[in-house]
């Protein structure tokens, strides 16, 4: 019967992930809860220790901090925040709207000059070849 419960495991917590995120909770509180309640459980039935349920964290923010392209995220996401809260994406996606208006998809070509633009501005080199 255990191991009929530990096969079955993951399909009840896909489950309850798919209930809980219809229900309309924040989705980082529905995966953080069932993440852990199903943690708990399997600690429970010994499928894995309790270190190595806790070393978890350690794990993944060690292997973030090695990789150098993880580490500039937050920066990347600030900027976008402040962007957006300054209005300068707002105004500069309205002025690249009014020089191109009159070219054919003239939206898609401001919207996709504005990436260039935001892209060298935040160091992101590739995205602007």
């Amino acid at each position: 019967m255990m191991i009929l419960l530990i096969d079955y495991l993951p399909l009840f917590m896909f489950a309850a992930l798919s209930i809980l995120l219809f229900t309309g909770y924040p989705v980082g509180a529905v995966l953080g809860g069932v993440g852990m309640f199903f943690g708990f459980i399997g600690i429970a039935l010994g499928i894995f220790s309790e270190i190595e349920f806790f070393n978890i964290v350690s794990r993944i923010w060690g292997g973030i901090a090695d990789n150098l392209v993880l580490v500039a995220i937050p920066m990347f996401i600030f900027m976008g925040t402040m962007f957006e809260r300054s209005g300068v994406a707002s105004d500069l996606l309205h002025c690249l709207q009014v020089l191109l208006r009159r070219v054919p998809g003239g939206l898609a070509l401001a919207v996709t000059f504005m990436g260039v633009i935001m892209a060298a501005m935040t160091g992101i080199i590739g995205a602007s070849v």
